[in-house]
């Protein structure tokens, strides 16, 4: 890593001997910037890509910076224990109560330092998460869109793509068909 401000980044990351490991507090935000990076540079290598990457990979930096500054935070391993169940469970429904009963928390608490460490809310947590893992479906197979839904947890394939419009601005469908003419296009 270069840049002017890179060794802010790093002097904070790896004050008095720190581990370089950061627990983050959102992992799905540090993903999808991630992802950005590597679309932008998958794209091509023009100055705008390169601006795209550098911005996302500027946020990636500032996220594990923010969670290195704020710590693990109380409860964070129990919010983490249901983070991944969350992640490895997607197609099973899930309450709150049933969430925090799994961190030995009562709901308020366990909603309160969720949306501390994920800094969203369980069910936008979720929702969120059901997208991306859509979005690799959709991408990386044929299967219908029906389907789909129902691997990520949808029983109802209209709702899944009114879910599925809020976190991406396009319908599943339209998603697809979005990716597809992409890699028709000429590079």
């Amino acid at each position: 890593m270069t840049g002017d401000d890179a060794d802010d980044f790093v002097s904070v990351i790896l004050k008095d001997g720190a581990s370089p490991v950061v627990a983050l507090r959102d992992v799905y935000s540090a993903v999808q910037s991630l992802e950005e990076v590597v679309g932008a540079l998958e794209e091509d290598e023009s100055m705008p890509m390169l601006v795209v990457a550098a911005g996302a990979a500027w946020r990636v930096l500032t996220q594990i910076t923010a969670s290195r500054m704020q710590g693990a935070g109380p409860g964070n391993d129990r919010i983490r224990h249901v983070q991944e169940y969350l992640r490895n469970n997607l197609d099973t429904t899930f309450s709150v109560p049933e969430l925090a009963a799994m961190a030995g928390l009562s709901t308020s608490h366990f909603s309160a330092l969720f949306r501390t460490a994920a800094e969203v809310s369980v069910k936008e947590y979720l929702k969120r998460l059901r997208s991306a893992r859509a979005r690799e479906l959709l991408l990386t197979t044929e299967l219908p869109v029906t389907q789909i839904a129902n691997a990520v947890g949808y029983d109802d394939a209209l709702y899944f793509s009114r879910q599925f419009r809020a976190v991406n601005g396009v319908s599943p469908t339209q998603f697809r068909q979005q990716a597809d003419f992409e890699s028709l296009a000429p590079a």
